[in-house]
């Protein structure tokens, strides 16, 4: 049965007269980015993002609330990503006058661990272990450009 596979099914945690922060809820946070001109018509984009942790709430094993709803909050977040690209004319076609884009990009590139998701249930032997992607993330750009 998919309870088998998917274990377990939580239901929606909906209590009256509780008010909370929103799980996107980030008090302080500096972002930078920009475009920079290289040679041989070459773009280097770099993208810096650094915030406060995202809130989250501790529940026991039947989703009641152990606290405050979302007073505890994963840790600071920083990425430093880029992308660098070039754009080709295209000579024919129904994009004739359009720009392909091709290029390269890293997101995370110091590779700083950046949790996404926690063991928040108090039964739960890994109880507040941060999980999620933690690594760099390397790719191509193939699209159509400015």
């Amino acid at each position: 049965t998919v309870s088998e596979i998917f274990v377990p099914f939580e239901q929606p945690v909906i209590r009256p007269k509780r008010a909370a922060n929103l799980p996107s809820d980030v008090p302080n946070r500096l972002t930078a980015l920009g475009k920079f001109k290289l040679p041989f018509a070459f773009a280097l984009v770099p993208t810096f993002d650094l915030h406060s942790g995202f809130p989250y709430s501790v529940v026991d094993v039947f989703q009641n609330y152990q606290g405050l709803p979302n007073n505890q909050r994963y840790p600071i977040y920083f990425s430093a990503d880029w992308k660098v690209y070039r754009d080709f004319p295209i000579p024919f076609g129904i994009y004739k006058g359009h720009k392909l884009r091709l290029g390269i990009y890293s997101l995370n590139t110091t590779g700083r661990r950046n949790p996404h998701e926690v063991y928040n249930n108090i039964a739960s032997p890994r109880f507040g272990t941060f999980t999620g992607l933690g690594k760099r993330i390397n790719g191509i750009v193939i699209g159509l450009g400015e």
